[in-house]
């Protein structure tokens, strides 16, 4: 993943600053949007989630109680 080792399991976080433009028509309703961003990610921009901090609804196959 962008040039990074990754662990299957894991789950990873990319942080880049981002601008993302909401275009609304004459009655206001959501009509599309630009997203512009520094390019792409690299290996510093990208890190682990400790277990702990991910939701459990969030992990494939596993149920929250």
């Amino acid at each position: 993943m962008f040039g990074v080792a990754v662990e299957p399991e894991g789950v990873y976080m990319v942080s880049c600053r981002t601008c993302i433009i909401f275009l609304f028509d004459e009655d206001g309703l959501g009509c599309g949007e630009e997203a512009y961003t520094e390019g792409k990610p690299g290996p510093e921009q990208i890190s682990r989630v400790p277990d702990d901090q991910v939701p459990a609804l969030f992990k494939r196959g596993q149920q929250a109680t």
